[in-house]
């Protein structure tokens, strides 16, 4: 009798096939299919050449004499040991052909959370085997490639890759992309949420202002106070020598969202006060910002 031993790695949520290259000199045979020596399914020569049963497809090509097992839905439960039995129904010795399918889950990317420019911060890449197999190579890119990693399987099913970086601006929106390097070569991606902080800048009466403004006592002006860009918003408010700065009339404080191919991208922030100069003073403003942290600008008023 022929036998042939072959070993297939599939992936969960894909499909996969197995065949078995039949030797007989006609098509007068029964094809019968096990998993871990149990009967699944025998294929008479006047059946159907394709038959569905239990998430599985049975198929006979005639024309080539090969019959084939396809797994629409890999699951994990479907790693195991296949083989066919090829049995003619008059002369001849039956064929076997065995198959070991080995199913990989993933690779599974941890998420990754939101994080701040220049903040350095980890991803984790694993991928599970129900069988062990050769050791993996991971492959890392942020549209460039990061840190090639090899990791061994530990002696069993399980095995990861983990990459640390800085995160920069031009990280912003983009993909951190993992890749198991095998036959399947399979990858998946997370998006950085990366949070940018804005822009601080003071205006005084539309003219840009230094650390300093020198003015005359009674002095009426219109500080503007700009956040600029950030990726969250900003709320604006005022400080005057650590108290909240008097004003007269109104105080604005609006928001503006810069749309890119309809997606929210940036936020910028003013704010305005109407300001007499009266004394020697710090003008801060702030924006608060990410919950947790606020961003300055000031200008140190000097009156004459």
């Amino acid at each position: 009798n022929t036998v042939q031993r072959q070993t297939k790695l599939a992936k969960v949520g894909f499909s996969t096939e197995i065949t078995c290259s039949i030797d007989f000199l006609d098509r007068n045979y029964f094809v019968i299919w096990y998993k871990n020596g149990k009967y699944l399914f025998e294929h008479e020569p006047r059946m159907s050449l394709n038959l569905s049963r239990d998430g599985r497809i049975y198929t006979r090509n005639e024309q080539e004499d090969i019959a084939l097992l396809r797994i629409q839905n890999v699951s994990v439960r479907d790693a195991g040991e296949y083989h066919c039995k090829a049995v003619h129904t008059s002369v001849g010795k039956p064929m076997f052909h065995y198959w070991k399918i080995n199913v990989q889950d993933g690779p599974i990317l941890s998420p990754i959370r939101s994080v701040r420019e220049n903040e350095t911060f980890s991803a984790q890449c694993c991928v599970t085997f129900t069988y062990s197999t050769e050791p993996v190579k991971y492959l890392w890119s942020i549209g460039n490639p990061l840190t090639t990693t090899f990791s061994d399987n530990f002696g069993g099913n399980l095995t990861c890759s983990n990459v640390s970086f800085t995160a920069v601006r031009a990280f912003h929106n983009k993909l951190v992309v993992c890749t198991v390097e095998n036959e399947l070569n399979s990858s998946t991606h997370e998006r950085i949420n990366l949070m940018l902080p804005p822009t601080m800048k003071l205006q005084i009466n539309g003219h840009d202002t230094n650390a300093t403004a020198v003015l005359a006592n009674g002095t009426h002006v219109n500080i503007t106070c700009y956040a600029i860009d950030s990726t969250t918003k900003a709320y604006i408010s005022w400080n005057c020598n650590e108290k909240t700065c008097p004003s007269e009339g109104s105080l604005s404080n609006d928001m503006h969202e810069k749309l890119n191919n309809a997606t929210r991208e940036f936020f910028t922030a003013d704010s305005t006060i109407n300001y007499t100069a009266m004394q020697n003073e710090d003008v801060i403003c702030t924006a608060g910002i990410y919950g947790d942290r606020n961003w300055t600008k000031s200008v140190k008023i000097s009156v004459f």
